[in-house]
């Protein structure tokens, strides 16, 4: 049976549903719902279950109403509906769908969910009453309002006979509840985990509505959808090393995550913003620092649990770089390998560099700034040189040097070939070594404070 749909403009209901009776008989203000949508049902004797949706229906304040019926309902149900409103079938706050088969869950909510745009205007409260109609159509009508962002879902109650229905007779009571709070849960768990996974931008996103003033009717979960929100974007900076940023979006975020119950340990983001700053101060600075060596080392991590090699042997280079010019700068007083004074540089190597000299000093690249603490007898040098092999290029190479020849010939640097999960996981290995020789607080001190930090359960 084709569905029957109210023509004309919508109006509302008579004034007389705009007021309802609270348990003592009192007047009460209505929700004044500008639609409700309501399944039908068959009930014992047809009448019950129309007093108990006419009750729901006067109850909302509904402007107009939209009855889900299966064939049966149709013909026998809502016509007594449709009276006790004192409504005519095809009055224009009155629209009727008829369903296929009242069984089909799926079925039911497919076709009501896209159907949904022609009962409900944006921006409208909706209320969805799934006091009768089948088991699956009352599960349909559920999901429906979930997943359209239903006001409200309600049913009656009352006084019931001994199969469990309502008894008309007696007083009724509408139940309601709002259902966004199904929906924020499973979406501030959505949020748990993108952020979990490392998505800080996705978990930014996600929790971005969630996160306003009067979004959630829960004041825990409103509490965690900002939390996660402000410490999802001073992730989200840190991981593009963003220092400032980061640090900004701390501050406008600090109320909600500092000592917040959402955090497993909340000193954890202390400890992060410890590292944050650092990094920071030795970027204004551009002086490398222990803190950035070990944020470098964090992000590589945070690369590899990704799958994302490329990126990850783009910063393990940029680490490798980074570590030697930490070790001039802190033990030789070299704070700039772009500036080398040509007489720091022993013999065996001036006469390779004095050509390329401008006001007398030099510029070294990678192998270079590792061949100047090798050249100096320093321990990191010598560490670098157990790996890479001779720094003459004639002399076989060893691991190190085809590893970082590896990244030479990537996408991301000099060439076009696709990088190797094995690869990337034996160059951080060497890298790490590398880190450890070069200041033993990179990871004594510094690592542990990168850790993420995580959500209590929800």
């Amino acid at each position: 049976m084709p569905a029957s749909v109210g023509a004309g403009a919508w109006r509302p209901g008579p004034a007389r549903f705009q007021v309802r009776l609270d348990r003592r008989g009192a007047h009460m203000a209505a929700p004044q719902a500008d639609t409700i949508i309501i399944t039908v049902g068959t009930g014992r004797s047809r009448h019950d279950i129309a007093s108990a949706i006419s009750y729901s229906v006067r109850d909302s304040g509904a402007k107009r109403a939209v009855f889900l019926c299966s064939d049966k309902t149709h013909d026998e149900t809502l016509p007594l509906i449709l009276d006790n409103l004192g409504w005519a079938p095809d009055a224009a706050h009155c629209v009727v769908d008829v369903c296929t088969n009242p069984d089909d869950v799926q079925q039911l909510f497919l076709k009501w969910a896209k159907s949904w745009p022609q009962w409900v205007r944006d921006g409208e409260s909706v209320v969805v009453d799934f006091t009768s109609g089948t088991k699956p159509m009352s599960a349909a009508a559920f999901a429906v309002a979930i997943a359209r962002g239903a006001t409200q879902v309600s049913y009656v109650t009352g006084a019931r006979d001994e199969t469990g229905r309502v008894l008309p007779d007696k007083p009724m009571k509408v139940q309601r509840i709002t259902p966004n709070l199904v929906l924020a849960r499973r979406q501030l768990q959505l949020a748990d985990q993108y952020f979990s996974e490392g998505d800080y931008a996705a978990a930014a996103v996600q929790t971005e509505a969630l996160k306003k003033k009067d979004a959630i009717a829960h004041k825990g979960l409103h509490l965690r959808a900002q939390c996660v929100h402000a410490v999802s974007r001073v992730y989200e900076a840190w991981m593009r090393f963003d220092w400032k940023q980061a640090l900004s979006r701390l501050r406008e975020g600090r109320r909600y995550c500092q000592d917040s119950v959402h955090l497993e340990d909340p000193e954890q983001l202390r400890r992060n913003e410890e590292v944050i700053s650092a990094a920071e101060e030795g970027r204004k600075k551009a002086l490398p620092n222990a803190a950035m060596c070990a944020d470098l080392l964090n992000n590589i991590e945070f690369c590899l649990r990704r799958r994302r090699w490329d990126d990850a042997l783009s910063r393990m280079y940029r680490t490798t770089e980074m570590l030697a010019q930490l070790r001039l700068s802190a033990k030789y007083n070299l704070e700039s390998t772009s500036k080398i004074p040509l007489n720091e540089l022993p013999e065996r190597m001036k006469s390779k560099f004095c050509r390329r000299a401008a006001n007398d000093s030099v510029k070294l690249g990678l192998k270079d700034a590792y061949q100047l603490l090798y050249e100096r007898g320093d321990e990191l040098g010598r560490e670098f040189q157990c790996s890479y092999g001779a720094f003459d290029a004639a002399k076989p190479a060893r691991p190190l040097k085809n590893l970082l020849q590896v990244r030479n010939s990537s996408l991301l640097a000099h060439g076009y070939q696709p990088i190797a999960e094995s690869k990337a996981r034996d160059l951080f290995q060497r890298v790490q070594a590398l880190a450890c020789v070069a200041d033993p607080e990179i990871f004594n001190v510094w690592l542990p404070k990168t850790r993420p930090v995580t959500f209590q359960s929800l």
